[in-house]
């Protein structure tokens, strides 16, 4: 199953206007959602300071580092692989940054 086919299954519905931004093709799954969390984080350290479009870059980012947590506590990782998970992002994210 595709990530955009799992968002779409979800019991609540992302907003219409925000549903494009989470393109994401990868397969669902931890890793394949976190690809898309760290994708997003490229792309928001791309944009030039106060490019709005860096903003939703992030927001789909955050989306994306969410529905890895909840896949993963559904799936019954314990809380190690959660830290493992945001710890992945999070060090892409500072990479970017140095």
């Amino acid at each position: 199953m595709t990530i955009g086919e799992w968002i779409d299954r979800r019991e609540r519905p992302v907003p219409g206007e925000f549903r494009p931004l989470l393109g994401a093709a990868g397969t669902a799954s931890l890793h394949g959602l976190l690809g898309a969390a760290e994708e997003e984080v490229a792309n928001c350290a791309a944009r030039a300071p106060g490019d709005r479009q860096a903003a939703f870059h992030l927001l789909a980012a955050d989306a994306y580092v969410t529905y890895a947590s909840m896949l993963a506590v559904v799936e019954g990782a314990d809380a190690e692989a959660l830290r493992e998970a945001v710890d992945r992002v999070a060090r892409g994210w500072w990479e970017r940054l140095q």
